[in-house]
Formats: C-alpha cells, structure tokens, sequence
C-alpha cells in the first residue's frame, strides 16, 4: 500500500511538471508572438546644431535653422548638408534633395550638395507658403487683397500666375508622375455654409481637375501613387486621378494629427479629439483608421491614452503618446503600453513620419529612432 501511494505522488509530480513545462512553452510563444521588440531599439542622436530657432521635419529628414544658416539631417541625425542662407530666421521647405527658403519676398532654393540654386525676388509681395517640385517651384502671395500663386520654373521664370478672388488659400503642393502638377487648396466662406475647393493644374499650360466639398473645411491634403486624399472637419475622402470618389469615411467631431503612407499603397490615419485640461491640451484618446490601396477601411479602433498625453504618432506597427513623463510606445490596439523616458526634461516637439521623433530639451534637439 505504501510503496502504491508513493507511486501515485510519484506519477502526480511528473504531470505537474510536465503540465508546469507545456505552460512555460505556450506563455513564452504567446510573449513572442504578441509582445513586439521594443519601438526605440536605437540610440538617442543629438543634431550638431546649436541654438536652433525653427526646427522643420519633412518625409524623409529634417530642417534646422539657426539665425542664418540652415542644416539637413537625415532621419538618423546624420548631417548631410550646411548653408548659409541670405536672410536670418527664413522659413524653409522642400526636402534633402531640393530645399526651399523664403522671408519677405525673397526666396532660395537650395540643391542636394546645399547649395543655393537661386535667389530671386517674388513681385516685391509678401511670401506667405512655398512649395517645391521636381523642376518648378510655387510661392504663395497676397496681393492687393487677394491671394495668388505665382509658378516658376528652376531658374526663376515665371510660368503661370492663379488668381484666387475672395477666396483663402489655405495649402499647395506637388504631385504626379516627377512632381509636375500643382495642386491648391482654397476656402470659399462668402456662400451660406463654407465650401472647399482642391483645383489641380499643369502649371503654364491647364486646369486638371477640381473637386468641391460642399459645407465642409477641407484642412488636408495627401497625394498618394494612384489617388489623392482630401480631409476635411467631416470625412477622409478618396478620390480618383479622374476626380471620382473612391471612398468615403466620417470624421465629424474628430481631427487628423499624423498620417502615415504604407508600401502597399494604403494610407494610416492617426485621430484625435482635443480637451482643454488644466490650461493645456490633452489627448484622453485616439482613432486609429487604416485604408487599403482598394480604398476599403480594414482597421478602425478607438484606443486610450495615458493621462496627460499631448500628442500622438504612430508607425507601421506602434502607437508613440508623448506625456510630460516621457514617450508611451503602444500597438496598435492599445496594447503593451511601455513608458521610455530618454532624458529628463525632454518634449515631443515633432516627427519624421514613420521614422523618427525630433525632441527638445532646453536649447539641445534630438531625434530618437521609432523603427
């Protein structure tokens, strides 16, 4: 009877410890499986620039401007270019490979190897945005009231000049087969309710297409390989290279505050509903909504942020909240929500979509890897 007994405790002991072992494999494949690597695997890089006075991210870098002298770095913090602009603070534009500067009526152009291509006045008025192609660039102006775009060829010749009567202009930019095709995003508010207006053209020679949002505020604009996206105060629109809408999905009460374009050819949208909490903004929570390059909705999921986050971006496969205790990194659905603190005393100031956040503390600026 004794030595039976001790055989059952012996058979006992070696289930548990085969049950305890199948358990620690299924716990260590679940951790593998839905636990990612960390979002901020690289190290924290510091900008050589010292004194920065405006800090200007573009898709693949980012611009700094100290007093006269604007430097590009790319999304690692590596310096690629130096040059000495014309006039203190200029605003700039453009991206490593052909940038833009602008102040009063004056505007540079800058090459890949940072220096200035050209440096011409624009009718004496008063620059207000500037845009950049592939071989034309567009300057914003107001004049006599009214606002107008003026644009010109690489070399300073003027190509076409649009008139915009008692209308805002609120956006430009390039897009299509090398950037070649200008698109302009106007506010009309003298009707009852508010009309958008996004008009495309092939600079000197034609108007392409016009697509109007009744009753809405249009606020942006995305051009994507096959598409272009409007978004406005109640929808993300899709649209067609004939202007036909491909899809349509509703926003209202929500704003966009990144977006990220996938290699698939869909398109990510990160949303947020601000709240004014003790003076400042905070952003109690997100819409995540991701469109395929057919133009359906595959994913759109509301997800909560920590307290007192202030701003939010998001990768491929990560939501970043930046609180004043630092960055949360989280997935997409809100899950596995980490605290990375990389300094004291450091604020989100800015991203590089998809790639890289630019952060501040004090004087100093630093990008901090996301991939």
């Amino acid at each position: 009877m004794r030595y039976q007994a001790k055989q059952r405790i012996r058979h006992t002991l070696v289930w548990v410890i085969i049950l305890l072992a199948i358990a620690a494999v299924a716990v260590g494949i679940f951790v593998r499986v839905l636990r990612p690597a960390p979002v901020f695997s690289a190290a924290i890089t510091q900008l050589d620039a010292s004194s920065v006075e405006n800090i200007t991210p573009f898709e693949t870098g980012v611009f700094a401007v100290n007093e006269d002298q604007l430097t590009c770095y790319d999304p690692t913090g590596k310096n690629l270019w130096v040059t000495k602009l014309p006039q203190r603070n200029m605003a700039v534009g453009g991206d490593e490979k052909r940038a833009c500067a602008w102040q009063g009526s004056q505007v540079v152009l800058v090459n890949s190897q940072g220096l200035i291509s050209l440096d011409q006045s624009v009718h004496g008025a008063d620059i207000r945005l500037v845009s950049v192609g592939a071989d034309m660039f567009a300057a914003l102006t107001v004049e006599d009231d009214q606002f107008r775009v003026r644009v010109y060829n690489q070399n300073g010749r003027e190509l076409d000049s649009l008139l915009f009567p008692d209308q805002s202009v609120l956006d430009m930019g390039f897009f299509g087969d090398n950037n070649s095709q200008l698109w302009v995003l106007v506010l009309d508010t003298h009707a009852t309710l508010p009309i958008s207006r996004l008009q495309m053209y092939n600079p000197g020679k034609s108007i392409t297409g016009r697509i109007t949002l009744n009753g809405q505020v249009a606020y942006r604009v995305i051009p994507t390989a096959k598409s272009i996206y409007t978004v406005s105060t109640r929808y993300i629109n899709n649209w067609s290279n004939t202007n036909d809408m491909l899809s349509e999905q509703m926003i209202y009460g929500w704003s966009v505050i990144d977006v990220l374009k996938d290699k698939a050819g869909g398109i990510a949208f990160c949303m947020g509903s601000t709240e004014i909490s003790g003076g400042g903004h905070s952003l109690p929570m997100v819409w995540y909504c991701h469109i395929d390059a057919g133009g359906r909705t595959t994913q759109y999921r509301r997800v909560s942020m920590p307290v007192g986050c202030e701003d939010a971006v998001i990768t491929s496969s990560h939501i970043v909240a930046a609180t004043g205790d630092g960055l949360y990194t989280m997935n997409l659905d809100g899950s596995n929500c980490r605290l990375y603190q990389p300094r004291p005393d450091v604020r989100m100031v800015g991203h590089i979509p998809g790639q890289s956040v630019i952060l501040q503390s004090g004087q100093e600026f630093f990008l901090q890897s996301m991939e």
